[in-house]
């Protein structure tokens, strides 16, 4: 029977919140960026995956640059202030644990509701 659910709604439904929630968090000043914000989701029958995809300077204003740049990952930081040298990170694409854990919810609601749903189907 497992092998017969197919996730896609759910994950279909997770990279839509993900891309809604990035795009809030993206720093705008013409828009162009947060317009080209998007995550794909995959399952492959045993990892769930996404990816975020942005414009390639989306990434240098995420993890700054120069002498500002950084590999490890922190909050989001909606005011990274102005830098010498370099851009200071805002981790835009790192998402708030209460995002992070209403998405979660929302996500584990939905896949639920999906499999009760195939179950009482097959009967």
């Amino acid at each position: 029977m497992a092998e017969d659910i197919d996730f896609k709604e759910a994950i279909n439904m997770a990279s839509r919140m993900m891309t809604a929630n990035l795009r809030k968090q993206v720093p705008v000043k013409t828009g162009t960026l947060r317009n080209s914000v998007s995550v794909k989701g995959s399952y492959d029958g045993t990892t769930l995956s996404f990816k975020v995809g942005s414009l390639k300077y989306g990434v240098y204003l995420d993890s700054g640059t120069g002498r500002y740049k950084t590999k490890q990952r922190k909050q989001w930081n909606p005011r990274p202030g102005v830098g010498k040298g370099g851009i200071k990170p805002r981790f835009w694409m790192t998402f708030e644990k209460a995002v992070f854990e209403s998405m979660r919810k929302r996500v584990a609601k939905a896949v639920g509701n999906f499999i009760v749903m195939k179950v009482f189907r097959n009967k």
